[in-house]
């Protein structure tokens, strides 16, 4: 016998002798109080006398006494099994992790993702606690917010609010700049500037640029704040936010929604926009993001308010661990109107750790205008 058993057993056994001794030569309340013991109980007696007489009739009593005896044992039987394994507690070997644990690890199609630590109930903005700190990403762009979805970049120019799935916590400020390299201008579908970054104002004809901030304010809910401008011109006020659905197809599908606000300085005139995301990985190398939906003017002083259909398909592929090159195909269609497309190659570097750039040379086209431009994106992540 081993461990709190062999102890157990080993008790038990001094009972049973015990009370073998004791059934063989019966005993008393005297021999045990020292007092007197009669098998009846006096009542002139003290009460001290009457415990005494008491317990004297019951350790006379055969049957009691063999099952007070043998409900004592298994009760020093059970207790020494704990007690026992406590003594040995730190002399326990620590093992190494199995493989099995190890398996809560998932590993992509490059750097790993590690799965966060449980989370407790929500808090009172409805997003889960953090029981401990969680893994920071590998990098910007290297893996998805997702715990278990796949790696997706953003595209340059219409991008996402943080990777699809992102985490409570990230955040990132960036600016996004486009530079014509000719001048050209027109008037198209009652727009000023129809290839501009806001449509409904005037075409200055020069750099237009647009800093923002996202942040993830729960898991797989992010916001933004962003400032169209042209040169010095701020030209709108955007806000916009966006939600991750989840996962398929073994983690190789991630989807989502995006809803955008836009308030037009010159124009004053309010739009909406509602987008849906998916992104799907096909190999190590190739990935695809879309975005689908449409824009409308909501409200304001415009004579005649817009419904666009848009869309937005962009191809990555991962070169190495910090470069990858992308396909930005961007398209409008004004309801009854005329189609703006965008197309845009660049390349995403990843400077280190916090810092991305991201740049590439097009070109803008609707009916009778075309526009090479170049247009370039800074992130900075905390």
């Amino acid at each position: 016998m081993t461990g709190g058993n062999g102890h157990g057993h080993y008790l038990a056994g001094i009972v049973y002798l015990v009370a073998h001794v004791m059934l063989q030569q019966p005993f008393s309340g005297q021999t045990l109080f020292g007092g007197r013991a009669d098998a009846t109980v006096d009542m002139t007696r003290g009460k001290d006398d009457e415990v005494i007489a008491m317990f004297d009739m019951f350790c006379r009593n055969e049957v009691s006494r063999r099952l007070h005896l043998f409900l004592l044992s298994v009760v020093i039987s059970a207790m020494s099994g704990p007690v026992a394994m406590a003594q040995h507690l730190f002399q326990m070997p620590q093992f190494p992790r199995s493989e099995a644990e190890d398996a809560s690890r998932y590993k992509s199609n490059a750097p790993e993702m590690v799965v966060t630590p449980s989370r407790s109930p929500l808090d009172s903005l409805g997003c889960p606690r953090h029981t401990a700190p969680d893994q920071p990403l590998r990098s910007i762009e290297r893996v998805s917010g997702e715990e278990r979805g796949p790696r997706i970049a953003e595209p340059m120019v219409v991008d996402l609010i943080r990777p699809l799935g992102a985490k409570r916590g990230e955040g990132e400020v960036n600016v996004l700049g486009m530079v014509p390299l000719r001048h050209t201008s027109g008037r198209v579908n009652a727009a000023d500037d129809p290839l501009g970054l806001v449509r409904r104002s005037p075409d200055r004809e020069s750099v237009e640029w647009a800093p923002e901030i996202e942040y993830a304010i729960c898991d797989g809910l992010a916001l933004e704040f962003e400032a169209p401008m042209e040169n010095s011109r701020l030209e709108a006020y955007k806000v916009a936010g966006q939600v991750t659905f989840g996962t398929a197809f073994h983690h190789r599908f991630i989807h989502g929604v995006q809803a955008i606000l836009q308030y037009g300085r010159d124009s004053s005139l309010w739009t909406t926009t509602g987008l849906y995301l998916a992104g799907f990985r096909f190999n190590d190398t190739w990935s695809v993001l879309g975005m689908f939906g449409g824009r409308g003017d909501a409200f304001g002083p415009a004579a005649t308010k817009e419904i666009e259909l848009l869309s937005s398909v962009t191809l990555f592929a991962d070169v190495t661990d910090r470069m990858v090159f992308g396909v930005e195909t961007n398209l409008n269609q004004v309801i009854g109107g005329d189609t703006g497309v965008l197309f845009m190659p660049q390349v995403h570097y990843e400077i280190d750790r916090y810092w991305m750039i991201q740049g590439g040379v097009g070109a803008r086209f609707t009916t009778g205008l075309t526009l090479p431009v170049a247009g370039f994106r800074i992130i900075r992540e905390f």
